[in-house]
């Protein structure tokens, strides 16, 4: 059972459904029936994260385990993935996170605790003098 249709791809172009609809508009063709379109769907996997190639908008589609790695590799953080892709990019970043590819807070968080104990130490030990 396929998904819900997030994009299109026309004529090997990759198209959000607002640009995909005015295309089809201007070459009067139905997007369901023309040979030259084809539907992308939200549960379609992806090595990363198509765009529209009219308005850049992401298409909110699942993500393949090489494209967990790729959005780590990519953008190293939630708030940069969110910001390049919004509404989709911290949505795959945090899937990385769930898949242990990418870092949770919950470890940075840990890591800078280790760090401060260490600091307090050597603090310490330079106060004894």
């Amino acid at each position: 059972m396929a998904g819900r249709v997030v994009g299109y791809v026309v004529d090997g172009t990759i198209l959000c459904p607002t640009h995909a609809e005015e295309w089809a508009k201007e070459n009067n063709v139905d997007l369901e029936t023309d040979e030259r379109v084809s539907p992308i769907f939200d549960d379609s996997e992806w090595d990363y994260i198509p765009t529209c190639e009219e308005c850049g908008d992401p298409l909110d589609v699942a993500p393949t385990s090489d494209g967990l790695r790729w959005i780590v590799e990519e953008f190293g953080s939630y708030e940069e993935a969110e910001q390049k892709f919004p509404g989709v990019g911290g949505r795959w970043y945090e899937a990385a996170q769930e898949a242990r590819i990418a870092p949770t807070e919950e470890v940075e968080e840990e890591e800078i605790l280790a760090k401060m104990r260490q600091l307090d130490r050597i603090l310490e030990k330079l106060l004894r003098g």
